[in-house]
C-alpha cells in the first residue's frame, strides 16, 4: 500500500546521532547494487554500503524495502528523489581499509533532503500523510564534502519552470494529478495567445468541483501560469493532436479561471502506463489514501518498526 508504506518506510529511518553509534558495532562491507534493485537502478555508483543508513545488515533486506518506494520514485515529485531514496537505503561506498569502514557513513547532505521534501511534501499531504518528524531535515548534515548533495539543474530551466506541459508519463503521476485536479478534459488545443489556451472538441472526464460549469469545460478557455508560458510553444507544434488537460479552478473578479497543472498528449494507444491510469478514473476513491497503492510485500515489517522505534533502539 503505498502510501502507508511511505510512512512505514519513513519511520525506519533512526534518529541520525544513532546512526554512527550503531554503525560502529557492525562491520561494513562493500557490495555490488543489484540489478534487481530497480530503485537505485543508474544511480551514479555501482557499489552500496551494508549495513545502509536503514540498519539492514543484508543486499536482499535492502532490495525488499526498496520496492517500496518506487511509487514514490513514480510520482517524479522532486528531481532527486531517487538520489536521496538510495542514499539512506543503497549508501554510496568508499573503498577504506577495514578499520576505516564502519567508522565513515555518508550521509544525505541536509540541502537534499530539504528539496525532496519542498517536491513531495504537498504530494503526501494530499493523501493525508505528513513529512515525519523523525524524518526532519535539520538531523542531516549541512553540504559538505562528504554527504551527498543534490545532483546540478540545467540551468536553461528554473525550478518548476513548464511543469505543466512536462509531466512523467507514469501511471503513479498521472493518477495523482487527476485527484488533485478540479477538472480533467480530453481536448485538443485550438488557439494559443498570450498565456491563453483555447480547447475545442472536448470530453469532460472530471467536474466534480463546485463553480466549474459542464458547459464551460466543453469549450475551455485556459490561463496558464507565467512559469508555464513555455508550455505555448509546445502546444502550437501539435494544433492537431489531442491532449489530456486537468487543472485547478479560481474566482477572480467573479470571473472563474481555468489553470491547466498538466498537459499530456493523449497516449492511449502508444503507453500503458497513460491506458492504464485513464481506465480508473471513473473508478477511482480519491479520499482513499490507497489510491497509488500497487502490490507490494515487505515481511514483518510492522515488527521491524515496533523493535527499532527510536525508544526501543539498541545502543
Amino acid at each position: 500500500m503505498m502510501a502507508a508504506s511511505w510512512v512505514l518506510a519513513l519511520t525506519l529511518v533512526v534518529v541520525l546521532a544513532a546512526i554512527s553509534t550503531v554503525a560502529t558495532a557492525i562491520s561494513a562491507k562493500c557490495v555490488d547494487i543489484p540489478s534487481s534493485m530497480v530503485l537505485c537502478k543508474g544511480v551514479g555508483y555501482k557499489q552500496m554500503r551494508v549495513p545502509n543508513l536503514l540498519l539492514q545488515e543484508s543486499v536482499a533486506e535492502a532490495e525488499s524495502e526498496s520496492s517500496v518506494w518506487l511509487p514514490l520514485l513514480q510520482l517524479h515529485c522532486a528531481a532527486d528523489t531517487q538520489r536521496f531514496l538510495c542514499s539512506l537505503l543503497a549508501p554510496v561506498c568508499l573503498d577504506l581499509n577495514e578499520s576505516q569502514s564502519s567508522q565513515h557513513v555518508i550521509q544525505p547532505c541536509r540541502s537534499l533532503c530539504e528539496a525532496v521534501q519542498r517536491g513531495c511534501e504537498a504530494r503526501m499531504l494530499a493523501y493525508g500523510y505528513p513529512w515525519p518528524a523523525i524524518f526532519a531535515c535539520h538531523n542531516f548534515p549541512l553540504d559538505n564534502d562528504m554527504c551527498i548533495a543534490p545532483a546540478p539543474q540545467p540551468r536553461q530551466r528554473k525550478e518548476g519552470q513548464c511543469r505543466a506541459c512536462n509531466q512523467a508519463e507514469t501511471y503513479e503521476n498521472i493518477v495523482d494529478n487527476f485527484c488533485r485536479a478540479d477538472f480533467a478534459v480530453r481536448a485538443r488545443l485550438k488557439r494559443i495567445k498570450r498565456l491563453h489556451l483555447t480547447c475545442k472538441k472536448a470530453k469532460i472526464l472530471k467536474s466534480g468541483k463546485q463553480g466549474i460549469s459542464r458547459s464551460k469545460l466543453k469549450r475551455p478557455m485556459l490561463v496558464l501560469e507565467s512559469d508555464d508560458a513555455c508550455c505555448e510553444d509546445k502546444a502550437k507544434s501539435s494544433k492537431r493532436q489531442m491532449f489530456l488537460v486537468m487543472g485547478v479552478h479560481s474566482n477572480k473578479d467573479r470571473d472563474m479561471t481555468l489553470t491547466p497543472t498538466f498537459i499530456m498528449p493523449w497516449l492511449a494507444k502508444q503507453s500503458n502506463a497513460f491506458k492504464r491510469a485513464i481506465g480508473m478514473f471513473n473508478r477511482l476513491n480519491c479520499t482513499n489514501p490507497k489510491v497509488l497503492a500497487v502490490p507490494h510485500s515487505v515481511t514483518g515489517i510492522r515488527e521491524y518498526l515496533n523493535e527499532t522505534r527510536p525508544g526501543n533502539l539498541a545502543t
